[in-house]
């Protein structure tokens, strides 16, 4: 049985504690994804110790996921993997934002003391997404577009070949 974490923690109690999160969430449950997924079966797997590196509150982990996405070039199903290393700061301004280590990410809080779980973790997905999916080849601009002929066609065409024609040569009249 898959292990439900909580919904809304204090990020900064945790850290003190050096608590771990991990468990599962059903991709359906993550609105904002949601929107951009071509299916929306499948769950999410991921593993959270929060952590205070200085007087910096954060989290450390990793989530995992395969998601459906639509391939912009044919429109059909793209099968997705997201294998995604988790390093964020938990900031409460820009300002704060500048100060964190390099190793981290900020997250921006609006109440310090509150975060929903599903949020970082949806977060972290909409990041690894590519802003175009796209399949490696796609079988149906393939047929439409054969890359022999697209190749051949690139190779012959000159469109500006032409022009030299057109004028006559630059010489001086005195």
């Amino acid at each position: 049985m898959s292990k439900r974490p909580p919904d809304i923690i204090d990020p900064l109690e945790f850290a003190e504690k050096g608590r771990v999160v991990e468990g599962v969430l059903q991709l359906m449950e993550l609105d904002r994804l949601r929107d951009q997924l071509f299916a929306t079966s499948g769950e999410v797997r991921f593993h959270l110790r929060f952590v205070k590196e200085g007087a910096v509150p954060g989290a450390r982990g990793r989530i995992e996921t395969e998601l459906h996405l639509q391939c912009q070039a044919c429109l059909g199903s793209l099968t997705y993997g997201v294998a995604s290393e988790v390093a964020v700061g938990f900031v409460g301004s820009i300002d704060q934002a500048d100060l964190l280590p390099e190793s981290f990410e900020p997250m921006l809080l609006d109440d310090p003391h509150l975060l929903r779980i599903t949020d970082l973790v949806e977060d972290e997905i909409l990041l690894a997404i590519p802003q175009v999916p796209r399949h490696d080849v796609c079988e149906a601009v393939e047929r439409a577009w054969p890359a022999d002929t697209v190749t051949d066609r690139a190779a012959t065409r000159r469109p500006f070949a032409d022009l030299g024609s057109l004028f006559p040569s630059n010489t001086k009249q005195n």
